[in-house]
C-alpha cells in the first residue's frame, strides 16, 4: 500500500463559510434596516473626530459594523468644561461583502476601544448667555405659570362622595374639563348651566360636584392672574437675551478644545499557509493564526464655528500584515495504491498566503469636517480631506504608507439616521511600489449610521 498526498489550488469555498456568509448577511441587513449617524471615519472606521452620542454605524462595501456609546451630547457643548468619556466595538470582513456574499470567505478583524478625555469652551460669554436663558426657562416663574394653565390630573374627592347615579356622568364632565384650556368664562359658564340643570332634576349632590369645580376653576384663574407678571417679565428677559446673544454671535465666532486619550484592543483570526517544507505533511503546512494586539492615541479636536471641527491625533499600535494578504482555496488530495488500485481522498483549505509579520507603528490621523446645510430640514457633514500616515518601527518587511480620502454624509436635521459615501486613496505616494495608476488605488463606499439620540444640528 501507498500513499501520496498532492496539492491544488482552486477557486471555491465550503458549505460551511457560505452558511456563516448568510448568517452575517442576514445580521447585517437588519442592523441597517434598524439602525445606523454622522460618519467621519476612512474606509476603515476610523477618526481622529470624537463621535456626539451614541450610535450604530455600517459600511455596506466593507461588510463592517460597529457600535459607540458616550457621554458626548448636547450637554457637553453647552458646559464651560465636561469631562468626556466612551466606549466603542466594531468588526469587519477582511475581504468585505462581495467574498463574503460569492464565496463564503469570512475573516473577521475585531477592535475594541475606549477613551476619556476634556472638552473646554472657549466661549465664556455665549455660555453666560445660554445659561441664563436656560435658567429662566427652567424658573419657578415659569414652570408655576404653565402647571397653572392645566386642570388637576387626578379626580377630587367629590366624585366618590356623590350618588352612584351621578359618577359617571361627572367623571365624564370633569375630564373634559382636564385638558389645557384657556377659555375661562366659557368653561365657568357651561357648569353654572350645569349646576342649575342639576338643581332642577332634583340632583343636589351633583349640582354640589360641580359646584366644587367652578370654585377650583375661580381658584386656578386668580392664581393664573397672580402669576401671569412674573411670567411675562421671565418672558421679556428670554427675548431680550436671545437678542443680545444673537448679535454676540454675530461678531465673534465660538470655538472649543477637546484633548482625549483612546486606547484598547484588536484582533484577528485566520487560517494561513506557511509553505513550510521542512514540516512532515502538505496538511501541516496549514495554520490558525490568532492575533491580539494594542492601541493608544493621543488627540485633540477644535471647534471652531458652526460649520468647522478639526481633529488630529498620534498613537502607537501593535498590529499584523493580514490586510496585504491574498487568500486562495486549496485541494489536498491523499491517494492510497493498494494493487494497482487508487483511493483518493479530497480535503479543502482556505487560507491565506504571504510572509506574514506582526510588528510595530506609529498612527497619525487628521480630519477637517464642514458642517453645511442643504435646505431648512436637511443638512450635511463632510469630511474635506482626512489623511492617514502608517508608519512601522523595528522592522524592514512592512513599508510606511500614506492615504487620505474624502466622506459625505446627510441627515435630517434633529433625526436620528444618516447615510453618505466615502472615497479613498490607499497608498497615496506608491510607497509600496505597486508601479499602477493612483485611479486604481482609489477605493468607494457606502456607509449609514443611526443615532439612539437626536443628531445635534449646529447650524440651529
Amino acid at each position: 500500500m501507498k500513499n501520496t498526498a498532492n496539492l491544488s489550488i482552486k477557486p471555491g469555498a465550503s458549505s460551511i463559510g457560505r452558511c456563516l456568509a448568510y448568517t452575517m448577511l442576514l445580521a447585517l441587513f437588519l442592523s441597517t434596516s434598524a439602525q445606523a449617524q454622522i460618519t467621519s471615519q476612512d474606509a476603515d472606521g476610523q477618526s481622529s473626530i470624537l463621535y456626539q452620542g451614541s450610535n450604530i454605524n455600517f459600511d455596506l462595501g466593507k461588510a463592517a459594523l460597529s457600535a459607540t456609546w458616550n457621554n458626548y451630547r448636547k450637554s457637553a457643548l453647552d458646559s464651560p468644561h465636561i469631562l468626556i468619556w466612551g466606549l466603542s466595538a466594531s468588526s469587519k470582513n477582511k475581504d468585505g461583502l462581495s467574498e463574503l456574499f460569492n464565496q463564503g470567505k469570512l475573516t473577521t478583524l475585531s477592535r475594541l476601544d475606549g477613551f476619556i478625555g476634556l472638552r473646554i469652551n472657549g466661549t465664556k460669554q455665549e455660555l453666560a448667555l445660554n445659561n441664563r436663558i436656560t435658567a429662566l426657562y427652567r424658573s419657578a416663574a415659569i414652570r408655576d405659570y404653565i402647571a397653572a394653565l392645566n386642570y388637576p390630573t387626578a379626580l377630587p374627592g367629590w366624585v366618590n362622595t356623590s350618588d352612584a347615579a351621578d359618577r359617571v356622568e361627572l367623571r365624564d364632565t370633569l375630564k373634559a374639563m382636564m385638558k389645557h384650556s384657556a377659555g375661562f368664562d366659557k368653561d365657568l359658564a357651561s357648569l353654572t348651566e350645569l349646576e342649575a340643570r342639576f338643581k332642577t332634576a332634583g340632583r343636589p349632590a351633583a349640582a354640589a360636584a360641580i359646584q366644587v369645580v367652578a370654585d377650583s376653576l375661580t381658584a386656578r384663574q386668580k392664581k393664573i392672574a397672580a402669576l401671569q407678571t412674573d411670567f411675562l417679565a421671565a418672558q421679556h428677559q428670554i427675548v431680550s437675551l436671545n437678542a443680545e446673544l444673537t448679535e454676540y454671535r454675530s461678531n465673534h465666532v465660538s470655538h472649543s478644545w477637546t484633548i482625549y486619550l483612546n486606547g484598547g484592543w484588536n484582533a484577528n483570526k485566520f487560517n494561513f499557509y506557511s509553505g513550510d517544507t521542512t514540516r512532515p505533511s502538505l496538511s501541516a503546512r496549514f495554520d490558525t493564526v490568532k492575533f491580539w494586539g494594542g492601541f493608544i492615541d493621543l488627540g485633540v479636536n477644535y471647534d471652531f464655528g458652526a460649520h468647522w471641527t478639526f481633529g488630529a491625533s498620534i498613537g502607537y499600535e501593535r498590529y499584523n500584515n493580514l490586510d496585504s494578504f491574498s487568500t486562495n482555496d486549496f485541494d489536498l488530495e491523499t491517494v492510497s495504491t493498494v494493487n494497482n488500485q487508487e483511493l483518493i481522498q479530497d480535503t479543502k483549505y482556505s487560507a491565506y498566503t504571504g510572509h506574514y509579520v506582526a510588528y510595530n507603528r506609529y498612527n497619525l490621523k487628521t480630519d477637517a469636517l464642514y458642517f453645511g446645510k442643504v435646505n431648512d430640514d436637511y443638512r450635511y457633514v463632510w469630511n474635506v480631506l482626512y489623511t492617514r500616515l502608517i508608519a512601522p518601527f523595528g522592522t524592514s518587511a512592512i513599508r510606511s504608507i500614506w492615504n487620505a480620502g474624502s466622506c459625505i454624509t446627510f441627515y435630517k436635521s434633529s433625526g436620528k439616521f444618516s447615510g453618505g459615501i466615502y472615497v479613498q486613496s490607499t497608498d497615496v505616494f506608491d510607497h509600496m511600489g505597486a508601479g499602477n495608476s493612483f485611479g486604481s488605488r482609489l477605493s468607494f463606499g457606502v456607509v449609514a449610521k443611526y443615532s439612539f439620540q437626536s443628531i445635534v444640528d449646529r447650524l440651529k
